[in-house]
Formats: structure tokens, sequence, C-alpha cells
């Protein structure tokens, strides 16, 4: 399954960045996810492996994501490598003092 979302934001890029790369809240605006947990030391950067709670309707499963690479502030890869495995990435550009961020994410479920 291929998705992607676009939003812009009323923001400078380095606030949007800031909150991209705040993983620990990511819970706090993803709709599907409960909690955050990470399975690093590490809270940010490449190599940080998160473990996310998601529900998508009544299912539930714990979503392990790796941090691949990091271009701040444009660019976040991961992988996904759990029952759900995958890729994602988000794109940040700034123009006329507005920030867009897309998300893009390929999803195979098991």
């Amino acid at each position: 399954m291929k998705t992607s979302v676009s939003v812009e934001i009323d923001g400078p890029i380095e606030a949007v960045w800031a909150e991209a790369v705040d993983f620990a809240s990511h819970h706090e605006w993803m709709g599907d996810a409960l909690a955050i947990d990470f399975e690093t030391d590490q809270q940010t950067g490449v190599g940080t492996v998160m473990l996310v709670e998601t529900r998508v309707g009544p299912l539930r499963t714990v979503d392990r994501f790796t941090i691949t690479e990091l271009d701040a502030p444009h660019l976040v890869k991961g992988i996904h490598d759990g029952a759900v495995s995958g890729s994602a990435q988000w794109h940040i550009t700034e123009s006329d003092g507005a920030t867009t961020l897309v998300w893009h994410e390929q999803l195979w479920f098991p």
C-alpha cells in the first residue's frame, strides 16, 4: 500500500523540522499511533529505533521503525520492519513563509 499526505504549515521550516524530528511526540499528532517507546538509548538521529503502538480500527500492532537518513531540515527516511514492513520518508520545503511537509509511505501487511 502506497500513501502520500501533504500539509502546509504556517511557520518557518526550522520549527516544522524540530517537530518532525521530535520522535517521542509523534503519537500526539499521528492518528493511529497510541504510544512510542524507544528500543535504543538515543531518541533522535540516524539509528534511532522506535516501537510505535499502533491502532487502525480494531487492529493493533507494535510497529518497529528505524531512522535511516536525516538531512536537516529537509528529509527524514526510515524503515518499518515488524509485522508491517516498508519504508517512509518525509520532505519539508519552505516557500513564501509557509512550510510544506509531504509524507510518503509504502507498507506491506502480513
